[in-house]
């Protein structure tokens, strides 16, 4: 059970992967989305819509699971995590994520927002050598968020915590 040795931090002591920070942007995306109600299938057929928010994603639970048995992690490996979307500190939804380290030293990462109204879908592949901002992309929904696409841009702010912007077209 030990740390993947880099600046990103996969471990099982709760500090926030980029892979996780990636899929909870994109989750943060779809509450904010939903919050101000401006996704509906019926737009969604019309003329193309963009909009952009930002919202906190606090990782509260997660666990690494090693199938490559190295101490320090290996392709293969996985970091599975549940955080809450925070809008002025106010709990506005929920994502749960799965990041799966590549051979390549990137990590793949999928996750589900469960927002209200509906769930956002989201994917990419993080560099966990670095520490730069992760971009995400927006790859569908459910609900309210049936035909949504776009990116999203997480960056870190704390151990457990990131600044998710949302960018959405609907």
């Amino acid at each position: 059970m030990g740390s993947i040795p880099n600046s990103r931090g996969f471990d099982m002591r709760g500090h926030k992967s980029t892979a996780r920070r990636v899929i909870l942007t994109a989750i943060v995306a779809g509450v904010v989305a939903a919050g101000f109600g401006a996704i509906s299938m019926a737009r969604a057929s019309g003329p193309s819509h963009n909009h952009r928010f930002t919202l906190t994603e606090k990782q509260v639970s997660g666990t690494f699971v090693s199938v490559s048995g190295k101490k320090n992690g290996g392709p293969g490996d996985e970091f599975i995590f549940h955080s809450r979307l925070l809008k002025h500190g106010t709990k506005v939804g929920t994502i749960d994520a799965k990041c799966t380290l590549m051979m390549t030293g990137m990590a793949q990462c999928e996750g589900t927002a469960v927002l209200p109204g509906g769930t956002l879908a989201a994917s990419g592949l993080v560099d966990q050598k670095d520490s730069t901002p992760d971009h995400i992309a927006i790859v569908g929904g459910t609900g309210k968020f049936a035909h949504v696409s776009g990116t999203l841009l997480s960056v870190s702010t704390g151990s457990a915590t990131n600044r998710d912007t949302f960018n959405i077209r609907y």
